[in-house]
């Protein structure tokens, strides 16, 4: 199997509520990963996108946190471009 063009990570890290920095997971980073799978589905993008769940990508003070790699580049972006 080929590696996937686009990797796509994104923050599900469960903090406190009560921890100043916040975290992603109560931002609803889990439902942005569910909604990332449904639509490389959807979109039968499966070989070309892989969706992983990660840690803390130090960015807290932006809730909801996605970083998207490409494969064939060492370049990265925390907005995700159209991958299709």
């Amino acid at each position: 199997m080929n590696s996937p063009q686009y990797r796509v990570f994104v923050c599900t890290k469960q903090r406190p509520a009560s921890d100043s920095e916040g975290c992603c997971f109560n931002a609803g980073a889990l439902e942005i990963y569910q909604a990332f799978q449904a639509e490389i589905h959807k979109q039968q993008l499966g070989d070309r996108v892989e969706v992983r769940q990660s840690g803390c990508l130090d960015c807290c003070e932006a809730r909801s946190v996605a970083l998207v790699c490409q494969a064939d580049r060492n370049e990265f972006s925390w907005l995700p471009a159209k991958i299709r």
